[in-house]
């Protein structure tokens, strides 16, 4: 199914808690746009309503208000705990110990998770080529060292490739970060 009441209401939550929330790159874009490619990325992989639904709203328990509480009454457990398994330890304040949790939680969870930790990859290392490409000063994009990044995007790669065996997303995230790393080499 291409639109079902569940997808309606995701992206109409999603929506309104990331109402007036930007995107940094590209700079000024609604925040919601992010929400949409990912979600349209899982639907166009296959998933089902769930989680795409979870691609709408993958952001919604590290960046707003809403609670885990409310997800679950209003989207269902299987929805909330997509979410919560692709959710960053906001109060890990070191970057390379957050992204090695991150990495180990991705690592635990069920596929589904991960392939929607996949298509939420993929839309931001399109979106941060095309930032560079429009002329965004890489050390702008970047909160961590270049090296660093990539090697927290390769090891996701392997992840990918492994919890999504044989998957277009795996394929196309890690297509992703080799047009991103080439980019990078371009503009820096």
């Amino acid at each position: 199914m291409i639109y079902s009441k569940l997808l309606h209401e995701a992206a109409e939550t999603a929506s309104r808690l990331h109402d007036g929330h930007y995107r940094r790159h590209p700079e000024g874009v609604a925040y919601f746009s992010h929400l949409a490619f990912t979600a349209l990325l899982l639907q166009r992989a296959g998933y089902d309503d769930e989680v795409v639904a979870a691609g709408f709203l993958h952001d919604a328990l590290e960046d707003t208000e809403f609670t885990a509480e409310q997800m679950t009454e209003r989207f269902g457990a299987r929805v909330t705990e997509l979410v919560q398994g692709v959710s960053e330890q906001k109060d890990v304040a070191d970057w390379v110990e957050r992204k090695r949790l991150y990495r180990e939680m991705i690592k635990a969870g069920s596929a589904e998770a991960a392939a929607l930790s996949c298509a939420d990859h993929i839309h931001n290392s399109r979106s941060l080529g095309i930032s560079i490409k429009d002329g965004v000063d890489i050390k702008k994009i970047f909160k961590i060292g270049i090296d660093e990044r990539f090697a927290h995007e390769r090891h996701l790669v392997e992840i990918y490739k492994e919890k999504l065996a044989g998957s277009e997303l795996a394929r196309e995230f890690e297509a992703s970060i080799n047009d991103l790393e080439e980019i990078v080499k371009q503009y820096a």
